[in-house]
Parts: C-alpha cells; sequence; structure tokens
C-alpha cells in the first residue's frame, strides 16, 4: 500500500515543526522536508539536527537542485559534502537525485537511510524513455522515482501503465504525474505499484 508523504516547503524549523504536526495530523505516514527551501547555500550538522528533531515521525530529506526544480545551488564536491551531513542527521529517507548525485549514490550515502533515487522531467518523456528512466533509478536506490507532467489524460495512462509494469518486476518506485492532467497518478497509487504518493498541506 502506498504511503502518503506530505512535502513541506517551508522557511523555518519553527515553520517545519508546525506543518509536520498538522501533516500527520490529517494523516499523513512520512513528512519530506525540503531542506533547500530552508537552505539553499549551505547546510551544517548543527541546524539539521534542529531540523529532524523538529518533526516527531518518518522523515525525508530533499535537497532539490535548481536543474530538478528546487532552490539549492549546491554543484559538485559542495553539494556531495551536504549530503554527507544530511546523510548522518538521523532522517529515515534521503532523497538523492540520478544525475546530480551519480557519484555520491555510487560511493555510497554511509548512513542507514533509505535511498529515493529521483528524476524530475521538465516535460513529459514517452513512455519508453520513461521506464528507462525508472528502471536505472530503481537499481540504484531502494526506492527508484520519476516525477513528469502531463498535459493529457493519455500521457497520465501511460505512466499508470509504466507504473504496473515496475511493479510486476518487484521495483520499489514512485512514479507521479504533475498538474492536473497528472493527478490519476497519484489517486491510484496502490493500482499503479507506487509505495509512495506525495501531496502538501491544504492551501500550500
Amino acid at each position: 500500500m502506498a504511503r502518503l508523504v506530505a512535502s513541506l516547503v517551508e522557511r523555518s524549523v519553527s515553520g517545519v515543526s508546525r506543518s509536520s504536526k498538522k501533516a500527520f495530523s490529517l494523516g499523513a505516514d512520512i513528512v519530506e522536508v525540503r531542506l533547500d527551501h530552508l537552505w539553499a547555500q549551505a547546510l551544517d550538522k548543527e541546524k539539521l539536527l534542529s531540523v529532524r528533531e523538529a518533526v516527531k515521525g518518518p522523515a525525508i530529506a530533499t535537497l532539490r537542485s535548481k536543474g530538478e526544480g528546487g532552490m539549492s545551488t549546491l554543484k559538485g564536491t559542495r553539494r556531495e559534502q551536504a549530503l554527507s551531513v544530511i546523510a548522518g542527521a538521523g532522517f529515515e529517507f534521503i532523497d538523492l537525485e540520478a544525475s546530480a548525485d551519480a557519484r555520491f549514490i555510487k560511493e555510497g550515502i554511509g548512513s542507514e537511510a533509505e535511498t529515493i533515487v529521483s528524476v524530475h522531467l521538465k516535460a513529459p518523456g514517452n513512455p519508453r524513455k520513461v521506464a528507462r528512466l525508472l528502471g536505472d533509478a530503481c537499481s540504484k536506490g531502494d526506492i527508484g522515482k520519476v516525477a513528469m507532467p502531463c498535459t493529457d489524460a493519455a500521457q497520465a495512462l501511460d505512466l499508470a501503465r509504466t507504473g504496473i509494469a515496475a511493479s510486476s518486476e518487484g521495483n520499489r518506485f514512485s512514479l507521479i504525474g504533475m498538474g492536473e492532467q497528472g493527478a490519476l497518478t497519484r489517486a491510484c497509487a496502490d493500482k499503479i505499484g507506487s509505495v509512495l504518493v506525495y501531496c502538501c498541506l491544504p492551501g500550500k
């Protein structure tokens, strides 16, 4: 069964604390802390521990890069150093980008956190491409994730078919259609085979 993930895009630790409490009270199984919204430029262990302590439940640490729709400008060695600190901060999951974090993924994160290896497409991709990207992400992490904007319902159906095929192969993944036309992939996450389905808090 898909676990419900509430993505938090707060700008302060107190905001993360309030929103995570609300998310869990509304039924979220996990919260995703978007660290790139908190600190786009620099991270240190003390800051990260304060965030982890503010969330009273399972959490995903995500440092989304600008290249994949986030706010973090860290690259190369600086990004890898930040990810190393994140990996040691006690989060149950860490989201890593298949492209930007390829070397970090290959060398191992050095913690017990489960890895979500993600790909965020800027435009709709054909089913063959999406299946290839998802398979690659699944092979590199504990959970593979592909998010793609959908401009029509047919693209969402293609994603659903890709997910069903990936599920039959025993992969753990999250396949997300973004935008109104992609809502099918969230509403039918269990049938598609996604293990994580993402949402936001009301009003966010």
